[in-house]
């Protein structure tokens, strides 16, 4: 078991270069599947080095199950990590890479036999465990670092990336494997990615990561829903949400020559907080805006680009000089008309300048 506490964590390689993490907090119960996101740079693989003991922390304090972890041995740690490239030996068969940390911690042959079998049977290479790497797909490579991860019972499992080096259709089917292993095996996982689809797909919790800081954590439904800042509204969902800036003039959103009603109960936050007669950002997700025919709460979109994305299309268009996204049941050429509606019951406010979240409402 695991339980971790991360207290103001910072990492910092030169005296003359800024912090690679600023002020990283997060406490991770016993079980969770924390899933660290954001783009590349942004410290996530960086914070995963900290916890597995491969990069010292600069400051701030690491506990696992209530021990200080900041100057203890990778070695001692027991911890478990997955890599984006396998680093699987080559001149090991299937069976001797899972066992290698086994034979490590000098396991008895009976044990070390018998927890390869079940980690192979468990990740379907029971047939392969007299192969060598080379004579494997890119899953079976996948699956074996994973079994040489899960046989040693660690309290911590990291994973850094491990299906990037994958083809589409072999990601999803091992995002599903990954998930059903977790809920047998129940370790704390801590997975890095910069795919915000594996992160709403596989995580209990999501933490998202921009330069170095912590910009929301919480479940995927949570992040995905409510948003925290313009960061994270932009990074989580695909496609991207929508975000325009606008001028809230009492009642309604002032966006180049269109105007947008909103509630009555958005009109009095907006107020309440000091925003009437100031501009603002407002964001709403593809799916909360609905082509239809032109009325009195319809808009004018410009259609630039039609993408199939299978049961539907996507939509690029042009709505008063922004751009915006919006999905559509029927294809449409370049230079269309599309009237839309906005669900506001969907609809996100953001600080022009802080672009934190304005209050729910």
């Amino acid at each position: 078991m695991a339980h971790l506490h991360f207290k103001h964590i910072q990492k910092q390689y030169s005296s003359t270069d800024g912090p690679v993490i600023k002020d990283f907090n997060m406490e991770v119960e016993d079980g969770e599947f924390i899933v660290l996101v954001g783009p590349s740079g942004c410290g996530k693989s960086t914070m995963l080095k900290m916890i597995a003991g491969l990069e010292d922390v600069t400051a701030g304090e690491f506990f696992m199950n209530g021990t200080k972890m900041n100057s203890i041995p990778s070695k001692d740690r027991n911890i478990s990590m997955v890599f984006q490239n396998y680093a699987l030996y080559p001149h090991m068969t299937v069976f001797d890479n899972i066992a290698f940390g086994l034979k490590i911690k000098k396991t008895s042959k009976q044990d070390i036999k018998e927890k390869v079998e079940d980690a192979a049977a468990v990740l379907g290479l029971t047939d392969y465990l007299h192969r060598k790497p080379q004579s494997l797909s890119g899953g079976q490579r996948q699956r074996t670092a994973l079994g040489r991860a899960i046989v040693r019972d660690a309290d911590l499992l990291l994973m850094d990336e491990p299906l990037s080096n994958l083809d589409a259709m072999l990601r999803i089917k091992m995002r599903k494997e990954i998930i059903q292993l977790h809920k047998r095996l129940k370790t704390t996982t801590i997975y890095v990615t910069h795919d915000q689809t594996e992160a709403l797909t596989m995580a209990s919790r999501i933490a998202v990561m921009n330069q170095g800081e912590m910009m929301q954590t919480g479940t995927p439904q949570a992040v995905y829903k409510s948003p925290e800042n313009l960061f994270t509204a932009k990074f989580i969902g695909s496609p991207a949400m929508n975000i325009f800036e606008v001028f809230f003039d009492g009642s309604e959103l002032i966006i180049g020559s269109s105007q947008i009603p909103i509630s009555k109960s958005a009109q009095q936050m907006l107020a309440e907080q000091g925003y009437t007669q100031q501009k603002i950002y407002f964001g709403i997700r593809p799916e909360n805006i609905h082509p239809g025919s032109l009325h009195a709460e319809s808009f004018n979109i410009k259609v630039r680009v039609s993408e199939l994305l299978g049961s539907e299309y996507l939509i690029d268009g042009d709505f008063e000089g922004f751009d915006i996204g919006i999905k559509a049941n029927t294809p449409l050429q370049p230079g269309d008309n599309l009237a839309v509606s906005f669900d506001m019951s969907h609809a996100h406010y953001f600080d022009l300048n802080s672009e934190q979240r304005i209050d729910h409402f």
